[in-house]
């Protein structure tokens, strides 16, 4: 889920990632077409964490 939704001028997008173990994962931003705007890999703890989104805005 992208919160704050919509995200207003100027601030940044979070999404919160929820996992039940730590592990590595991988995360995307797609445009309506299907493309890749985005993308990393991460190590996650167990549960939730939020993560700030880039500005993809081209």
């Amino acid at each position: 889920m992208v919160f704050p939704n919509p995200v207003p001028a100027g601030a940044a997008p979070e999404v919160a990632v929820q996992t039940s173990e730590a592990q590595l994962v991988d995360l995307a931003i797609t445009d309506a077409l299907g493309r890749c705007l985005w993308q990393c890999t991460r190590m996650l703890p167990a549960g939730t964490t939020p993560l700030t989104l880039p500005d993809t805005h081209q």
